[in-house]
């Protein structure tokens, strides 16, 4: 029942589909820092900022849940990838990332997290654990826009996040 509340709220948006100009605007990253580097964007429909990011020398995985031919993914654990979509496109949500510890060098969700997830101080914690989890040491997770009223939450899971690894 959690997983199905959870999956109706994230499907229920429309796909993004912003450049990687709109991404370095908006998330203030340096694409230099990142040639070479596997980052995660999650929320990344229909994927014009990978394609354009692979220019850039930047990998990009994919996650958003709606990947499956543009209708829900029911299978949480991102196994089945869409036929749409590039070899690195996994359907998912945030709060269950379906990848290893220290996987990526970097995650961006730019108007996907925390923008829609459900409004409950958990899913922001869940969400923040899961993607602290996926990020190797000294990377860096980028998310726009974050409201001023979960800068706290953040900055309270970063703290227990560093003395939990």
């Amino acid at each position: 029942m959690e997983q199905e509340r959870r999956l109706s709220w994230q499907t229920s948006t429309g796909f993004a589909n912003n450049p990687f100009k709109t991404y370095r605007e908006c998330l203030d990253f340096d694409p230099q820092k990142l040639h070479g580097k596997l980052v995660l964007n999650i929320g990344s429909g229909l994927d014009r900022f990978s394609r354009e990011a692979e220019e850039h020398g930047i990998k990009v995985v994919s996650l958003d849940p709606k990947l499956q031919k543009g209708e829900p993914m029911h299978d949480f654990m991102g196994e089945k990838m869409s036929d749409n979509f590039r070899g690195r496109s996994f359907a998912g949500i945030a709060q269950l990332l379906p990848f290893k510890d220290e996987t990526f060098s970097a995650v961006f969700s730019l108007f996907g997290v925390p923008y829609y997830l459900p409004p409950y101080e958990s899913e922001y914690q869940i969400t923040f654990e899961e993607v602290l989890r996926v990020i190797k040491p000294g990377g860096r997770a980028y998310f726009y826009p974050v409201a001023e009223t979960i800068h706290g939450l953040v900055k309270r899971i970063s703290q227990k996040a560093k003395s939990n690894y």
